[in-house]
This record gives C-alpha cells, structure tokens and sequence, in this order.
C-alpha cells in the first residue's frame, strides 16, 4: 500500500449573483391603476411610461390590462395578476410610481428583478386582505418573505406614490415618501 495524504483546502461559497431584473406591477383579487410609472440609474431613464413608446413593450400575463392616457389599468377579480416591461439586466436603479386601488379585497403589487414568470420580488402593499406590506421572493415558483411585515392598508380611490431603490442586494421600499421596507 501506498500512503496517501488529503490536503483539504478551505474553500468560500460562490457568491450568488447581484440581482437584477425587469420591473412591474400586479393585483391579487383586486382592481388597480398605475401611471408615471419611471426606472432611473444614475443620472439615465431605462424606461418612463411618459415617453412615447413607453407603453408599447409590457408583457401582461394573467389579468385584463390596458393603457388610458398613461394610466395602466388592471381591471379582473383573478389572483397573480401581472404585467412587466424592461430589460433582465437592470441593476441599482431607483423605480417610482402612482398607484391606486379601483375595487377588490388587497391593495398593490410591485415587481422588480423581475427575470421570468418563475423568479422576481415584489413588494406588496396592503395584501393579506388588505392589512399588511412586505417584500416577497419568488424563486422557481416557491414565495417566501424578506424583511419585517409592516401594518398598512390601502384605501380604495386614493393615490400612493411608491418609491423602490435597489442597489446591490440592499432593497428601499417608500409609500408616500415613507420607509417601510428595508
């Protein structure tokens, strides 16, 4: 026999790759619009529903959505509705919107690094009938939360400005120019 001598060499996990994504939104038994809706990186719009061909490229899956005036309206009852535009490589951007709850029993979706139908986050305002917001992870198909739930409801009618910033792995979640998420 011949002796053999293992070396073992201390190895550090791969780090999983930044995230990054396309950005949307979304309703859960429930009605919405949104408008003004604008991606910035640095100083560049990647994308601005102001321009003109800013609602020409949005992948609407589940759901009935439509464009009037700039208002993206999402008029069905049906659960995991959702509708995307942008590019699979955005990064450390800073993603804001207008959205408003026409009818329904939830409030608001919010995707971003969004990459397919299986894998993105979004940030859910006024789910769980309407009584709390926290930022979901859907990873092949399976959800799970991120970060403290936060206490809020959405009021049917009224107008919220939400704010998201990413930046690496680090997630910003702003209603009304109030954190809630991060």
């Amino acid at each position: 026999m011949l002796p053999v001598q293992l070396h073992v060499i201390p190895t550090k996990p791969p780090e999983p790759p930044m995230p990054n994504g396309k950005i949307g939104v979304g309703t859960w038994a429930t009605q919405s619009e949104y408008k003004d809706i604008k991606v910035t990186a640095r100083d560049k719009v990647l994308y601005s529903s102001n321009s003109t061909e800013g609602t020409e490229d949005w992948q609407p899956g589940a759901g009935q959505w439509s464009w009037d005036q700039g208002t993206l309206r999402q008029e069905s009852n049906d659960v995991n509705c959702r509708d995307t535009v942008g590019d699979t490589q955005w990064t450390d951007y800073v993603y804001t919107l207008k959205a408003r709850k026409i009818s329904g029993n939830e409030g608001f979706l919010i995707m971003f690094h969004v990459q397919d139908d299986d894998n993105w986050l979004w940030w859910n305002v006024g789910g769980w009938n309407n009584s709390r917001t926290v930022i979901q992870k859907t990873e092949y198909g399976a959800s799970r939360e991120l970060g403290k739930a936060q206490n809020v409801t959405v009021d049917t009618g009224r107008w919220y400005e939400i704010k998201i910033e990413t930046k690496g792995r680090h997630i910003r979640c702003y209603l009304d120019d109030k954190l809630l998420s991060d």
